[in-house]
């Protein structure tokens, strides 16, 4: 069954043609701007992030009969309004916009946030649809009376394909759903003051009930035939973690993306770490607890831009070519004007360089971003429950060197998987589940498997790491 995933990224729109043995056949990638119309704001147009995807699905040249399934993974959080045709209403405001700021300061404040821990493991943060819906209910009305539904990115795109504007549970889990029955939880409703909202709330779909065919009209852009079979998977998070190999409880992941998000795969049931985020993973009733940090590799693309390198990985490659501990100097790697909502919430945690010198180069601050990311996501691990081998995926994890640190940095073994496009890998397993050609997640992803690279600690890195943890944890404590 030839498999076409659409990945659809804060930056880039993916689109991979998987092979009935889950082979990578064809990959075609458009960029898509993030708008920053205002200081702490980020938006996407949401009708050039369609046309990415039609312009990536036509770059692959397929022929209307070689595409048998369609799956849709994306980025989370945010909010996608749209009019009763499916069409934007005004342009999509994304997970790592910041005009919610003081909104959600109040609302940790007055206790909403940890009620509403208590009741699904929500991490409210800025970027969080709640949050957005009461920032347009305060200052734009007549933009929410506009609309006819408030959906997520995958929400958007799938309903573009099939006609009918849904959200997959992972995406609905946060902030409003009730992780075991997935549905819509009264309560986080009215604690996030979204009642006189609640009708812009979209039907919560499973992936494996998410099945619908591609229109006429979506399948004519796109070049498919009319009447492919459409799945919504889990959006990306989820999604990369399947695709890197993450199906089995206790397996635990780190995406090294635009976000740094780490976590472990749970058993149904599973007692919750409720300083974390939990999702239900859409599959086989798991649940997903994971750590999702708002800031980077988007950090490291900040510090090509600064010291005019190409890209996050050049900046990666300057690092490599310094000595550990970067001279003396230190990263606090938090630049989002959100703040950080993992492992700890601060919507105006600081980012910094200290302990510079006249001998502090270019490389040398490059190294101490890459060493603090490290750290974040050793951090993240640490905060929740005792892990194993580390599964890498995102586009940070192509630099052995990284991987390498990484492995030194939280003393466990780093497996990273050979293949690229984690996500798109993941949403195509969901999707050969959910039609039934297999009957359980684990037994998608065992058949549909890829190689694994391992890359272990160096023991004597241990204590270099344990001094740089630290410092950056008293200087990040110093400056809030």
């Amino acid at each position: 069954m030839r498999t076409l995933a659409l990945d659809v990224g804060t930056s880039l729109v993916k689109a991979v043609l998987f092979d009935p043995a889950g082979r990578p056949t064809r990959v075609a990638r458009t960029a898509v701007p993030v708008l920053r119309p205002a200081p702490g704001r980020a938006e996407q147009d949401m009708t050039k992030v369609w046309d990415a995807v039609v312009s990536s699905v036509r770059d692959l040249g397929l022929g209307p009969d070689e595409v048998h399934l369609v799956s849709v993974t994306a980025q989370g959080d945010g909010c996608w309004l749209v009019d009763a045709a499916g069409d934007p209403a005004g342009p999509a405001i994304l997970w790592s916009d910041g005009r919610a700021q003081d909104l959600v300061t109040a609302w940790v404040d007055e206790g909403r946030l940890q009620h509403g821990r208590s009741r699904n493991g929500l991490l409210l943060f800025p970027g969080s649809p709640a949050a957005i819906l009461a920032w347009l209910r305060h200052h734009q009305p007549e933009r929410l009376a506009a609309s006819a539904t408030a959906t997520s990115c995958s929400g958007f795109v799938t309903g573009r394909l099939v006609g009918r504007a849904r959200i997959e549970l992972s995406d609905a889990s946060h902030p409003f759903a009730d992780l075991a029955a997935g549905a819509y939880d009264p309560e986080l409703v009215e604690l996030l003051d979204a009642h006189g909202s609640r009708h812009l709330l979209p039907e919560i779909v499973r992936t494996v009930d998410s099945l619908l065919p591609i229109t006429v009209a979506a399948a004519d852009a796109l070049g498919l035939a009319p009447g492919t079979p459409v799945v919504q998977a889990p959006y990306d998070v989820p999604a990369s973690a399947i695709g890197a190999g993450c199906t089995d409880p206790g397996a635990s992941f780190a995406i090294l993306g635009t976000a740094l998000i780490c976590g472990t795969v749970l058993e149904a049931g599973a007692p919750l770490d409720r300083a974390s985020t939990v999702i239900a993973l859409g599959m086989d009733g798991l649940l997903l607890e994971f750590h999702p940090t708002l800031t980077g590799v988007g950090a490291l693309g900040w510090a090509a831009e600064l010291m005019g390198l190409a890209d996050a990985a050049e900046v990666v490659e300057l690092a490599s070519t310094t000595s550990p501990g970067a001279r003396g100097a230190l990263a606090l790697p938090y630049l989002s004007p959100a703040g950080e909502r993992a492992p700890f919430l601060d919507p105006h945690a600081p980012g910094g360089l200290l302990g510079l010198n006249f001998d502090t180069g270019r490389a040398e601050v490059a190294r101490a971003l890459v060493e603090a990311l490290s750290l974040v996501v050793r951090e993240c691990l640490e905060s929740g429950p005792q892990r194993g081998d580390l599964h890498v995926c995102g586009g940070g994890s192509n630099s052995d060197f990284w991987c390498g640190m990484l492995a030194d940095a939280t003393a466990r073994a780093v497996l990273r998987p050979d293949a690229s496009e984690s996500g798109a890998r993941g949403a195509m397993i969901c999707a050969r589940v959910a039609v039934g050609e297999f009957t359980q997640l684990a037994d998608a992803a065992t058949a549909l498997a890829v190689p694994h690279e391992a890359f272990e600690p160096d023991s004597d890195a241990a204590p270099h790491f344990e001094d740089l943890a630290s410092r950056l944890f008293s200087a990040r404590e110093t400056l809030r």
